[in-house]
């Protein structure tokens, strides 16, 4: 046997036996098992909502991530790495930090705002390194190339 390939029996063991033939089971029962029509229409309910939240937490976030990348590409003053450095926190301290403080500030209940913002307070950050980023490493020939053919 080769040496690599044999290294390699014990992952596809876990994976198969661990992962695969568990979800498999899952897969088939999900599908053959007689559901109600109220389950389908709470589940059809909460994939809805589910959807909608993702859709308006995406939007808000690019809303709010992009304009503030931009303004970190334009400013050139003193700070600018910190600035980074503090959008970049969320990303560092667990998720179960950024759950508690925004259940500190909004209590219990899960309504649709609240969880809204805690996906804005954790999404928007990154938007906005990453756009800065983007927009950083594009150069002035660049810009200027943009500029003659047409962009604004």
């Amino acid at each position: 046997m080769n040496k690599n390939f044999s290294s390699f029996i014990p992952f596809v063991l876990y994976s198969l036996f661990i992962l695969v033939i568990p979800l498999i089971f899952l897969i088939y029962e999900a599908f053959h098992t007689n559901l109600s029509p109220l389950f389908i229409s709470v589940l059809l309910s909460a994939a809805g909502q589910s959807f909608m939240q993702a859709s308006v937490s995406t939007v808000l976030a690019v809303l709010a991530g992009i304009p503030a990348g931009f303004l970190l590409v334009i400013y050139g003053g003193r700070g600018k790495n910190t600035i980074i450095s503090l959008l970049l926190v969320t990303y560092v301290m667990p998720g179960i930090i950024m759950a508690l403080g925004i259940i500190s500030l909004f209590g219990y209940s899960s309504r649709f705002w609240e969880i809204i913002y805690g996906n804005i307070a954790y999404n928007a950050p990154l938007i906005a390194v990453l756009s800065f980023a983007t927009g950083s490493s594009t150069s002035l020939p660049e810009v200027y190339s943009a500029k003659i053919l047409g962009a604004t």
